[in-house]
């Protein structure tokens, strides 16, 4: 009988042991997910467009787009080069203020028939005048990547519409607070500018040049068509599962033959939209020189982050410097230079504090 009892014991223990390697491996593989998913759930976007739903790197699946675009390309005729002599215009967070992106325009001499405008999202919602801000940029042609405010001002304008047409009146009950504010920079825009919006892209390539356009930031790691498009808008961290991160600056510093970022990392950070992680600047730059070949390097130019204000790292650089409350507004004019090269330079111009400028 004694014998039994410890065998039995024996076996307990072995499958205790095994349920909590289990247990272990579904906590490391599943909490990125569950945290993707949860911040897609609450923006409506989870779900397989078509029947077909292909595995992002760190979730289960990619979430339902819809008529949101991941990515895009700039026109070829665009793109500077050594020859052309033509310069890009890159825009931070603009928020509605138009005046200064008139004065922004002004002090980079704009010119139609040399210069091409890319904004880095967030062009609405803060300031006195999205409709203008857009119609504005619209009128030039620009470029522009969408941004978590344009994100939620097309959506809280689709559920406003559907809760007007089901009730036949204007039904703004039971919007968040700053739901029912972008509501209203919503409610000033022409049709033609909301479909302008809603066909941006997420992530905007410059290929030539080896320059990306976000408004959040990138996953290092993941490819762009496997990026979450929640996190490129919103992210501003990392966070990563167990002792992944000093795992990381110990892994091999092989370099990839691929143009694009590969998913060389065996676990993938999980992107957040505030500050307690890893900035994910600091990973992209870690990651493009230890895993890229310095010829396929890429460059992002994003904004969405007015805490750090404008921010200038090897292969990233930030433009948000908080223009809508009272900071600059920031560009930078970006020329060729040599094969896959660039140079630029930052401009700005001082901003009024937007909500005292309710009479403009």
């Amino acid at each position: 009988m004694a014998r039994a009892i410890s065998r039995c014991q024996w076996f307990g223990i072995v499958a205790i042991v095994c349920l909590n390697i289990v247990l272990w491996i579904l906590f490391l593989t599943e909490v990125p997910a569950l945290v993707t998913a949860s911040k897609e759930a609450k923006h409506g976007r989870l779900g397989c467009a078509n029947g077909q739903c292909p595995f992002t790197s760190y979730g289960k699946h990619r979430p339902k787009l819809g008529h949101l675009t991941l990515t895009a390309s700039m026109p070829e005729q665009y793109i500077p080069t050594v020859h052309n002599n033509r310069r890009l215009l890159v825009i931070g967070d603009i928020h509605g203020m138009n005046t200064e992106l008139g004065n922004l325009l002004n002090l980079a001499e704009y010119n139609p028939s040399n210069d091409h405008v890319i904004t880095l999202g967030d062009m609405v919602n803060k300031g006195p005048d999205s409709r203008g801000v857009l119609s504005r940029l619209m009128s030039m042609n620009a470029s522009a990547v969408r941004g978590n405010h344009e994100d939620r001002l097309l959506i809280a304008l689709k559920e406003y519409r559907g809760r007007a047409a089901s009730t036949h009146k204007d039904e703004v009950v039971g919007f968040r607070k700053r739901d029912k504010k972008i509501l209203k920079a919503a409610k000033t825009l022409l049709p033609e500018q909301v479909t302008w919006l809603s066909n941006l892209p997420v992530i905007l390539k410059a290929a030539p040049l080896n320059l990306y356009f976000v408004h959040g930031g990138l996953v290092p790691g993941v490819k762009l068509e496997k990026q979450d498009p929640w996190a490129v808008m919103n992210m501003r961290t990392l966070i990563y599962p167990q002792d992944e991160l000093k795992r990381r600056t110990e892994t091999s510093n092989a370099e990839l033959d691929d143009d694009d970022v590969e998913e060389a990392q065996k676990v993938i950070p999980v992107p957040i939209d505030d500050h307690s992680g890893e900035r994910w600047t600091k990973a992209w730059n870690r990651y493009q020189k230890s895993h890229v070949k310095e010829g396929h390097r890429r460059t992002v130019m994003y904004g969405h982050d007015a805490k750090m204000g404008f921010t200038e790292t090897r292969y990233t650089v930030g433009l948000d410097s908080g223009c809508a409350a009272g900071g600059d507004l920031t560009a930078l004019i970006v020329k060729a230079k040599g094969r896959k090269g660039f140079t630029y330079d930052k401009i700005q111009v001082p901003c009024k504090v937007a909500r005292k400028r309710k009479g403009t």
